[in-house]
């Protein structure tokens, strides 16, 4: 799945948010490769976000957001979006635009009625609506949108319109989360367990080995010279004496995510702020093979705080940087302000010119 564009309002604490994922020229020697829909080079869009900003800026939330409307569309699944209506007194919306599997352009709208406060809502409290075009070999974003534009929006029941659209598949990993454990390890286990002990030996240089059990299933052990771990169903069961680092335990979804991604199992990929506790270097290292191993069709959502990957050769529309002002929530991509691809990213951020750096002032004051 390619999402395309997404608006909110009332949501997750977005009001008159909207972020557009396409770009609008092709980029010479970037490393980011095919950032198009295979057979429409016109197509463009972002195979890569990488999402920066200060703390409490809408990175973890943007990610949940789309989580739940994704939930809501595949599944029908309306209690997550319910609960992430920011005041229940006013309307919700959503907008969303993007690319399943075929060479579709779905648009997606919903607009939950405002309650009474109580977040009881029925079925009839949301008017949904589906358009859609096909996406021809020549066809821009742009010109698919234009049609879509043209359509008559026709309102109707989220359990009926939603029929009309294709399955889809997505994939995410949120800190203090547990990973889609099973869904991975299971796919390709011998892809798993090598991806495991090459994640997990590359931050703690210390482990010697990280094989399955042989007694128990869906079962690890994480070898040192003198203790053992085991990870049995993306868990750590840590016997006495043994502890393994925060930035070692991140390893586990790590290694889920980055086999998801090999295997291409589900096209869309959210990864935020799993390398908090991993050092720099690893964290360009793994962000760079994720991006090596991304299919040709499929979107990569990274959310980090190391200014370390501002050095990593991608374009600058790879760069959003989100900014919360008077609790409203906005966002800036790099390319807004830059360019030409030598215009300095990092120099860009140091000097503020995103607007997203942390206010500092308030210390003097201490």
């Amino acid at each position: 799945m390619i999402v395309m564009s997404v608006a909110l309002d009332n949501l997750y604490g977005f009001q008159e948010f909207s972020l557009d994922f396409s770009y609008p020229k092709k980029i010479v020697r970037s490393p980011i490769v095919d950032e198009h829909l295979p057979g429409c080079p016109s197509f463009r869009y972002k195979r890569v976000n990488i999402i920066m900003g200060s703390t409490a800026t809408g990175k973890t939330t943007l990610g949940k957001a789309l989580v739940a409307i994704f939930n809501f569309i595949e599944k029908r699944d309306a209690p997550p979006l319910i609960e992430a209506i920011s005041d229940p007194a006013k309307p919700a919306r959503f907008c969303l635009r993007f690319v399943a599997k075929e060479k579709i352009l779905f648009q997606v709208e919903t607009t939950i009625n405002a309650g009474d406060g109580s977040r009881l809502y029925k079925a009839s409290d949301f008017l949904a609506s589906v358009k859609q075009t096909p996406i021809g070999t020549r066809d821009t974003y742009e010109r698919c949108v234009g049609r879509l534009d043209d359509q008559v929006t026709q309102y109707g029941s989220y359990a009926d319109v939603f029929d009309e659209i294709e399955g889809f598949g997505w994939y995410s990993t949120f800190p203090h989360e547990g990973a889609a454990w099973a869904a991975t390890s299971d796919e390709d286990p011998l892809l798993f367990e090598r991806t495991l002990a090459v994640v997990l030996k590359s931050l703690d240089p210390a482990i010697e080995s990280v094989p399955r059990s042989r007694d128990m299933q869906d079962s690890y052990v994480v070898t040192h010279a003198a203790h053992k771990t085991l990870i049995r169903h993306g868990k750590l069961i840590e016997e006495e004496g043994a502890q393994l680092s925060r930035g070692t335990e991140s390893g586990i979804a790590i290694a889920l995510l980055l086999t998801a991604i090999m295997n291409q199992r589900y096209g869309w990929y959210y990864c935020d702020e799993t390398f908090n506790f991993v050092h720099s270097d690893v964290e360009r290292e793994l962000l760079a093979l994720m991006v090596e191993k991304l299919g040709p069709d499929e979107q990569l959502f990274f959310t980090t705080h190391n200014s370390d990957i501002l050095d990593m050769y991608f374009p600058h529309h790879a760069y959003l940087f989100l900014k919360k002002e008077e609790e409203q929530i906005s966002a800036v991509s790099a390319d807004h302000y830059l360019k030409r691809n030598t215009d300095n990213l990092r120099l860009a951020v140091e000097n503020d010119r995103f607007f997203s750096k942390a206010d500092l002032s308030l210390f003097s004051g201490l």
